[in-house]
């Protein structure tokens, strides 16, 4: 009979669990498992990649589309997008805000064309 060594199977497992938790999209886990197997983190690439999760669940893109636009974890992972770089993050406005924004905006382009 064939010894397999569960320890490491259990710490991939627990690391994976860790991960999924924090993933706002749960879709597609099992291929997801199979990608983070596959990268094998450690405990320090695994905090990097909970990092940029935190840092992308403030992009816009991930905020709008209710969710539609944050990639499924497998794919998330298999792209290596805990190095990409975000945009830093920007306040999320109502309809009526950026309305406000707007106006504020033109009335300060007037002020400056004024000025010329």
């Amino acid at each position: 009979m064939k010894k397999t060594n569960k320890i490491p199977t259990l710490i991939m497992e627990t690391r994976f669990d860790k991960f999924w938790r924090i993933y706002p999209r749960k879709g597609g886990k099992k291929p997801a498992r199979k990608s983070f197997s596959r990268i094998d983190p450690d405990d320090g690439l695994l905090e990097i990649m909970i990092t940029a999760i935190h840092t992308a669940k403030k992009t816009t893109q991930w905020r709008d589309g209710r969710g539609k636009y944050i990639p499924l974890p497998a794919t998330w992972l298999n792209q290596e997008r805990w190095n990409d770089e975000h945009p830093p993050a920007v306040p999320h406005l109502s309809d009526a805000g950026m309305m406000t924004l707007d106006a504020a905006e033109r009335i300060l382009e007037k002020g400056v064309e004024n000025e010329i």
